[in-house]
């Protein structure tokens, strides 16, 4: 019949070497039908060796006719969590309407292992541009290149989130700068009347193709001015 294992751990000893060379010890329960069940429990993924003896036997010796100790366990990073990061926690400069600002992400699970594979959920909220849009690169061995697009000029905090839990280094700082100056978005404070031989002045304010005024000059505007007389033309600095 069967034999009741329960109570009868005596002599059983489960080792486990890590890959970093350090050793762990689980423990070994008996069962009602006879068996007995190894546990463990370790935090380092990676390439494991497991010994099982009996009476400091392995249990390939131990018991005539067993194979398996010792062997070779392979244990699996688990899924993103916290402990996944931003690469680059800098400042990062980025122009509206210019290539997206590129953020790379390493996911690793809750205790800091690198996920081996791809697959994660990643999303990026900015609160200020709540429509902010955003893109993933899944490289397929658990880092991820975001592409975040602005079209508003300014200092911004992108929150950084994987499977909805925020990750270390997030909110990531964008400083976002005007794009190229679009004449037909720039704007022109017109003049209504000036006075012969007297130099007129009047603003223009540059801006870039989504109505952002542009922080520096150097662009060049050409301004003509047609009378019933004469046309006058002036290049403005």
């Amino acid at each position: 019949g069967v034999i009741d294992a329960t109570g009868d751990e005596s002599g059983w000893e489960i080792k486990l070497r890590a890959p970093d060379g350090q050793f762990s010890f689980g423990s070994v329960t008996g069962q009602t039908n006879g068996s007995f069940v190894c546990n463990f429990l370790v935090t380092l993924s990676g390439v494991y060796q497991l010994t099982t003896t009996l009476d400091a036997q392995p249990l390939s010796a131990g018991l005539p006719g067993t194979t398996g100790s010792p062997f070779a366990l392979y244990l699996w990073p688990g899924i993103a969590s916290s402990a996944s990061y931003v690469v680059n926690q800098d400042v990062l400069p980025g122009r509206v309407s210019q290539e997206p600002i590129r953020v790379r992400v390493q996911a690793a699970d809750k205790y800091g292992n690198l996920r081996s594979t791809g697959g994660d959920s990643l999303n990026v909220t900015i609160d200020a541009l709540p429509l902010t849009a955003f893109s993933v690169t899944d490289h397929s061995n658990s880092s991820y290149d975001l592409g975040i697009s602005v079209t508003k000029t300014g200092m911004y905090q992108a929150a950084i989130r994987v499977w909805g839990i925020t990750v270390i280094g997030s909110p990531v700082t964008l400083n976002i700068t005007s794009g190229a100056m679009v004449p037909t978005h720039s704007l022109v404070t017109f003049l209504s009347t000036a006075t012969a031989g007297v130099t007129a002045q009047f603003a223009i304010t540059a801006r870039d193709i989504y109505h952002n005024e542009r922080e520096v000059g150097g662009d060049a505007f050409v301004v003509s001015c047609t009378s019933s007389v004469r046309e006058v033309a002036g290049l403005v600095q």
